[in-house]
Order: C-alpha cells, then structure tokens, then sequence
C-alpha cells in the first residue's frame, strides 16, 4: 500500500485548492507537497487534479480517490482519539483552538491558574478563525461563536455572552461632527471588518444600513481594529471588553451586538482527564468573569492590562 501520509497531502490539496495552502496547513514546505503529489500520481497512473482558473479542481480519478481518502482519514481519526480517551496520565499536551480575540487575550490570561496546579501540561494555544476539525484532532478542545458547530459527536457548553456596539476616541470625537443617532454615521469615517456579519453595522427602522460613507481602515483582526479605534481612525463596532480597555467612547448605546461564545471538545477526545479538567476549568473561569464578557467590566484575571500600545 502506498504511504497514508500522501493521502492527507493528496486530502490538504483538495480541500485547500492549491499546493501552497495545503503546505500551511500541513506545516510541510510547498515543493514537498508538490513532490509527494506527483509521486502519489505516478503510483496511480493518472493525474488527480486539472488547473481551473486559480484552483486546482478533482479530476474523475481524484473524486474516486478522495472518497475513499476521506473513509481512510475518519479511520485514522477514530484510532486517534481512542488513544487520547484511553490516556489517563495528568500531564502532556492539550490543544485549545480560539479565534484571535479571545484567544490572543483572555485564554492564557484564564489558564494561568489551571497550569500551576497541573505543571506536567503543556497548552498549546491555536490561533485561528477558521473552524477546526475536533473529529480530526486538529485540537482537543476549540473556543467557538454561536455554537458548537455540526460535526457528529461534540459536547459543547455556552460559556459567556459577548456583547459591544459602537465605538470611537474622544480625539477624533472632538474633531468630527456631532454624532446623536445612527443615521449621523454617514458623514463620519468609520473603521470596517473584512470579516462581513459578526460585527454589523446597525440597521435604520426601514431596515436601510447606517454606517459611514468613507471607510478608512478595513481588518480581520480585533487588535487592529481596536487599535485603529484607539488611534482616531474613525467610529466602528467592537466588544465592550477591547473598547473600554481603550478608554473608547461609547456612541449610540441603544445599538447592540450579541454573540455567544461556546466550548467544545469531541466526546471520545473529553473522556481524556487532563482534557476533561481543562474543559471543565475554562466553563467554571468563563462564568466567573461574565461581567468582563458582557458588560466590559475588568476581567477577573487581568484587573491591570494594559493593552497595546499604552504608554503607562
């Protein structure tokens, strides 16, 4: 039989469109995807993807192939987590996925205590915002918004509610146009998400969208955004917890956002007792600070942060 490990680099290609994303994924270097590709197509006498415009697409071999990859992988990943399940060892490593907003901050702030009292464990923090695989292994436990997702065989709890609304600096406050309800937002720059539907701009009573003609910063990522906030790059819409902890203004108050954050882990993966205890110590740390989560008040494992950029 030929090497399972060109299968997942035939399964990364597939699913990414392209040698080079499938190498990110796969933490492999491009030319080594690429080779282990043509050696895999070789084996089997044909190609098994056609250049389509900018992505490489299946061919008829590659569909036949790709089914029966995805069978051999779910195999694969059920030995996996069996083995973790059968790990009754309190050290080792445990794998948390979190988008890079609560994970860049709250996470690690929150396990400080959980791995003083478990020394032997190693956390690993996995920043990402795509959705990860917990069938796969791609991490024991994941930090997800607005649900656990619709993979077979996850246990998932709500966690907190986080909310924010509109946002701007008094320095550009004091520069700009008065602001007194949303539909002021057009004559004022504001600052965007790539990332379209988790932080809206609001909605007038005729469901026409208010938000600023000119937007001067675009970005994917929290930090930038609240930092552009910070800097007087406009008005925007962020979390209660980043914008106060800017000492941002808070605009049009009866606008609000909302969304949930749950924990989820795979039921063979849980089973495991140091992931079942760091599954169990992040819902117990989350409830605790809910005023941090909702509200914006001070998280209770980070009363004196200081964010980014701040010169006390």
């Amino acid at each position: 039989m030929e090497n399972w490990s060109d299968y997942r680099i035939f399964l990364a290609i597939a699913q990414t469109g392209s040698h080079s994303a499938a190498a990110r994924k796969l933490s492999l270097s491009q030319p080594t995807v690429s080779r282990r590709l043509a050696q895999l197509e070789d084996t089997l006498g044909d190609n098994l993807f056609l250049r389509d415009r900018n992505r490489l697409e299946l061919t008829p071999l590659g569909e036949i192939v790709q089914d029966h990859a995805l069978r051999m992988q779910a195999e694969v990943d059920a030995i996996s987590r069996q083995i973790i399940s059968q790990d009754t060892r309190f050290n080792g490593p445990i794998v948390i996925a979190a988008s890079d907003g609560v994970g860049g901050d709250w996470l690690p702030c929150a396990l400080k205590g959980f791995q003083d009292a478990n020394p032997g464990v190693t956390l690993h923090i996995d920043i990402q915002n795509a959705t990860t695989n917990l069938a796969g292994r791609e991490a024991d436990i994941a930090l997800r918004w607005n649900g656990p997702g619709q993979q077979n065989s996850l246990i998932g709890r709500k966690i907190a509610t986080v909310k924010g609304g509109l946002y701007a600096a008094k320095a550009y406050l004091d520069q700009a146009p008065p602001i007194g309800d949303i539909e002021d937002l057009m004559v004022h720059k504001g600052i965007g998400w790539r990332t379209h539907g988790f932080f809206p701009w609001p909605k007038d009573e005729e469901n026409h969208l208010c938000m600023p003609q000119t937007l001067s910063l675009l970005t994917d990522n929290p930090i930038t955004h609240v930092c552009a906030l910070a800097r007087g790059f406009g008005i925007g819409v962020t979390s209660h917890r980043n914008a106060r902890r800017y000492g941002l203004v808070h605009l049009c108050p009866a606008y609000t956002i909302s969304h949930d954050l749950w924990i989820v882990a795979h039921d063979d993966v849980q089973r495991n007792r140091r992931i079942r205890a760091c599954f169990d110590y992040l819902i117990e740390q989350s409830h605790k600070d809910a005023p941090h989560f909702r509200d914006g008040a001070p998280s209770i494992f980070a009363p004196d942060f200081k964010p980014y950029g701040s010169s006390e």
